[in-house]
């Protein structure tokens, strides 16, 4: 992180790797998470990190304000190597289909409504869902489990999300609390778009950011500690 030029040669680094595995999802959810930080850090725009959910949720509101606009420029008017990264945009109406995802949310929401309450088993998705998955990490999640799972393990990381922003917020924070708060933005953003990653213990993402997060909760839980057994 230090100096400030090494973090934008790795976001370079990061660029160049996701047009090379042509993953918008992961390009897309990479540069919300580095610049969420990096506002996050700046004194304008601290508020950032004491309220991070409600913040992506109007970004997110925001993005999808202008995507159909932003997607007409990229597919069409935008240089050649960046039309080629949206080829497979380019003969679909993205009026009709805005996130690219419409038909296969509707899939994953017919499989909910036919089992709300304990879904069809982990690992089950596409028994529910058929060839078409959901592309969607809170979707399989109430597929396969229920409802009522998807919104603890939901609430889970938000939680996770928001104890880990305030973290920045010290005049001090290390490099492993801004890494945590990069990867929780990175899952929460991603698992709108993709079923994979989110929630397994084998992604290293998810890796990174539960340790990261069980790293700085012991940090800052202990000086409380140590004042209880002083009492």
């Amino acid at each position: 992180l230090r100096p400030r030029w090494a973090r934008y040669v790795a976001l370079a680094f990061a660029t160049a790797l996701a047009f090379g595995f042509e993953s918008r999802t992961a390009l897309g959810a990479a540069w919300i998470a580095f610049f969420y930080i990096e506002l996050a850090k700046s004194e304008s725009f601290r508020f950032t990190a004491r309220q991070p959910i409600v913040c992506l949720i109007l970004l997110g509101v925001v993005l999808t304000g202008f995507r159909a606009l932003a997607m007409e420029f990229l597919v069409h008017e935008s240089p050649d190597v960046v039309q080629d990264f949206f080829w497979d945009k380019q003969d679909r109406d993205l009026a009709d289909d805005p996130f690219d995802r419409k038909e296969m949310w509707a899939i994953g929401m017919r499989a909910i409504q036919a089992r709300p309450w304990v879904g069809v088993g982990l690992g089950n998705e596409q028994v529910a869902t058929g060839d078409l998955r959901a592309h969607n990490a809170y979707m399989k999640l109430a597929i396969e489990s229920g409802v009522p799972a998807a919104m603890v393990v939901i609430l889970f990381f938000c939680a996770m999300l928001h104890r880990s922003f305030r973290s920045l917020l010290r005049a001090k924070s290390d490099t492993l609390t801004h890494i945590t708060c990069f990867c929780l933005i990175y899952l929460l953003v991603s698992a709108c778009f993709e079923s994979s990653g989110l929630f397994s213990i084998g992604t290293p993402t998810n890796l990174i950011a539960y340790l990261g997060f069980c790293f700085i909760f012991n940090r800052s839980s202990a000086p409380n500690d140590d004042k209880n057994s002083r009492r």
